[in-house]
């Protein structure tokens, strides 16, 4: 709801703010991006056997500023009348939990999916499960 800081948001609106287009994004930064989505303890992400991918995958990370930026009234919204898949991971942010949560609650022709694992579960680990929910999601309001 309007107002509402669920754990992480702040921190993670913070740093993307400065992820524009033309930014030039350090492992610093990418690596706080991914512990603000992790929640990271005390272990450095530099030991995780993802590193490298993460590396090579920060030029994905411009232009995520625009999120934050996004400015939008809740009656356009209410307003879309198109069926939604909601997509969330059991492991997702708690902030990411909660943005779908309140899409759930607002779209009136929105369905959840969670899948086993984190944010990026439909592309990773539960993508055999994603595809055949989406395929169903398609099928089934496309009558």
């Amino acid at each position: 709801q309007k107002g509402e800081h669920p754990a992480g948001m702040d921190e993670m609106v913070s740093i993307t703010k400065d992820f524009t287009p033309d930014a030039v994004i350090t492992e610093e930064q990418m690596e706080r991006f991914r512990c603000t989505l992790a929640n990271c303890t005390n272990t450095s992400l530099r030991d995780n056997p993802q590193w490298n991918t993460w590396v090579k995958n920060i030029p994905l990370l411009k232009g995520l500023s625009a999120v934050a930026q996004h400015n939008d009234s809740i009656q356009r919204l209410l307003s879309f009348r198109r069926p939604v898949m909601i997509v969330t991971g059991n492991q997702t942010a708690v902030f990411h939990k909660r943005i779908n949560e309140l899409l759930l609650s607002l779209l009136p022709d929105a369905t959840s999916l969670i899948l086993e694992g984190s944010h990026a579960a439909c592309t990773s680990n539960a993508h055999n499960e994603f595809m055949n929910a989406a395929k169903e999601f398609m099928v089934n309001r496309s009558r």
